[in-house]
């Protein structure tokens, strides 16, 4: 809403006010609703075109953005319509999109003229369209600044200037992300504090799954405030469910029997030494609340493409001793280790990608065949984490507040690339935040 009194209208509006049959010192307001959208696209495998934008010439880089202005009136001070927008003509109103670029990023981005036309003309078509190109040097990444505002012209001392109305949000935030107010226009911002301009990340880079059944999408650009969460659904992921269920389950509060168990004083730092199955009585709760979309908890961020074993390797790939000294028949000492006589050797054998904690803690769930030591290796199911292993929460710095399940392979196989698809398309990056969200 663009708010002044009569007096203090620029020269080209004060006809408003000769419309007004109230006394110029009331003040009035040219109320107006703008609306931003801005759109970006997401690379083929290719990195010449678009997803879904055949032979249309639009890159990977491109956005628009749509700029709608509608309702105007004048209103007075309760909000009372004085001058509908049917008596409101000749009024020139601008769209404009700034784009901005530091110079220092590694590519650039601009967008097209301005579009000017009056209300009459806003009020039979209330939309404009702007065309951003982003150009990004080779496999690099920076930021486009794209502000959107409508603009009055006026004449002051013989010389034409812009008012420029910003058409985002102008929430103040503090350092620690806190909002502490709004800025206005002639007012002084606090030293220190900063506006969120939208910011899209743009880059050229190819965001992959390391995996045949996911495309490759090379180039896009994302808004960077925007969060990415992955919803699952019972109804929509039966596929999967199972998987659903284990993270629905792992995000209760309180909720047990988990694998590993959690007991004070376990050494998570020698993942070889299994903690016990055996209850001991001292077992406790889990508080796995990371990445849970619908507590607004803090969010997961995503590992570096191939980095998954620095969690994997917790509980899985390695050798792993189970219960070393007991005397109990139900539970005798196993030891699963990796055939080889040294690191490399046993990092190059195929065996050690049949062991994993859920093999121990939950034995059942994989019938035989079994080798002499006790190890299955086969079965209908797989070891199943939370919080994934693609994100750096995961298990190999939780110190044991991770949640592991036995469950069915092809669900759990199923979800993967459900997420590595998502992973692409969403372009998550190593370091960028996500969440999770459990729908019916």
């Amino acid at each position: 809403m663009k708010k002044s009194t009569c007096k203090s209208l620029p020269n080209k509006i004060k006809w408003i006010c000769k419309q007004i049959e109230e006394a110029f010192d009331e003040e009035y307001a040219l109320r107006f609703r703008a609306t931003t959208v801005i759109h970006s696209y997401l690379g083929d495998s290719t990195g010449n075109g678009v997803v879904g934008g055949a032979g249309t010439g639009i890159k990977p880089s491109d956005m628009k953005v749509f700029v709608q202005f509608d309702d105007f009136a004048i209103v007075d001070e309760d909000g009372h319509v004085v001058v509908p927008a049917a008596e409101l003509r000749d009024l020139p109103i601008t769209a404009r999109v700034r784009t901005f670029a530091q110079a220092w990023e590694d590519g650039d981005c601009e967008s097209g003229p301005d579009k000017k036309k009056d209300i009459t003309s806003w009020v039979s078509s209330s939309y404009e369209t702007f065309n951003v190109r982003a150009t990004i040097d080779t496999s690099s990444v920076f930021l486009c600044r794209i502000m959107p505002y409508a603009v009055f012209q006026e004449e002051l001392l013989g010389m034409d200037y812009d008012l420029e109305l910003p058409l985002w949000s102008q929430k103040v935030i503090a350092a620690d992300g806190k909002t502490v107010g709004v800025f206005r226009k002639g007012s002084e911002r606090p030293s220190g504090h900063m506006r969120h301009i939208p910011n899209w990340r743009c880059d050229n880079r190819v965001f992959g799954a390391n995996n045949s059944n996911i495309e490759d999408r090379r180039g896009g650009c994302i808004n960077t405030r925007a969060k990415r969460v992955f919803v699952m659904s019972y109804s929509r992921n039966a596929e999967f469910a199972e998987v659903i269920k284990h993270i629905q389950d792992a995000f209760t509060p309180g909720f047990m029997p988990t694998y590993p168990p959690y007991r004070p004083g376990t050494n998570w730092d020698t993942p070889s030494q299994v903690p016990t199955r055996k209850t001991l009585g001292t077992e406790q709760a889990k508080n796995i609340t990371v990445g849970n979309w619908a507590t607004k908890s803090d969010p997961l961020k995503k590992l570096a493409p191939g980095a998954q074993d620095v969690n994997r390797k917790q509980f899985s790939k390695i050798e792993m001793h189970m219960d070393v000294g007991s005397l109990d028949p139900l539970l005798p000492e196993m030891h699963w280790l990796i055939p080889g006589n040294t690191p490399e050797e046993k990092e190059k054998n195929q065996h050690r990608f049949y062991i994993n904690y859920c093999k121990y803690y939950q034995p059942e769930k994989y019938p035989a065949p079994f080798r002499a030591d006790k190890l299955p290796i086969g079965g209908p199911n797989s070891c199943d984490e939370y919080p994934f292993a693609a994100s750096k929460e995961g298990a190999g710095t939780a110190r044991g507040n991770y949640s592991l399940r036995a469950l069915n392979r092809v669900h759990n196989r199923l979800q993967g690339n459900a997420i590595g698809r998502w992973y692409t398309e969403y372009r998550v990056g190593e370091g960028n935040s996500y969440w999770v969200l459990i729908e019916p």
